[in-house]
């Protein structure tokens, strides 16, 4: 099983973002500079063919970015919730943050949260507003610790 530290989720940058956009400004640069030689040369059609298949694949890039960020924005809200709990049970049970860890990186019942050397199921209201720890006993004391992204 595996646990996330308050670091890891306060951190969530997601280092594949920054690939594609930097992925998406090469493909761009590409695109300009083919199309500038194109223009130039206009007898010369291998620039316009490469100028094409430059423009489909930026269209299929930014297709694929444009599906990915609604996913991306979902898990950072999702990180920022977990965060203000996790800082929310560390206040009530006077336990320093770096001392919590949680079992998934959404916040929902039956996550189960290790405060120091003990672990609780977490049972929320429907609303999210209120919280009820019960301790736990795991089967498998074999644990993951998430530190920072894989």
């Amino acid at each position: 099983m595996s646990f996330y530290t308050y670091e890891y989720l306060m951190n969530e940058s997601n280092l594949t973002n920054y690939v594609k956009y930097g992925l998406t400004i090469v493909i761009l640069l590409f695109l300009s500079f083919v199309t500038f030689k194109y223009m130039r040369d206009k007898l010369q059609t291998k620039y316009r063919d490469l100028s094409i298949i430059f423009c489909l694949l930026l269209i299929f890039i930014i297709g694929i970015q444009f599906t990915d960020y609604s996913q991306d924005q979902n898990n950072l809200s999702q990180s920022a919730q977990m965060a203000v709990f996790i800082e929310s049970v560390s206040n009530e049970e006077q336990v320093p943050t770096s001392k919590i860890l949680v079992n998934t990186t959404s916040v929902g019942n039956d996550m189960i949260i290790k405060l120091e050397d003990s672990y609780y199921q977490v049972e929320l209201n429907p609303n999210l507003e209120a919280y009820h720890l019960k301790e736990v006993k795991l089967l498998d004391k074999n644990i993951d610790i998430v530190k920072t992204h894989k």
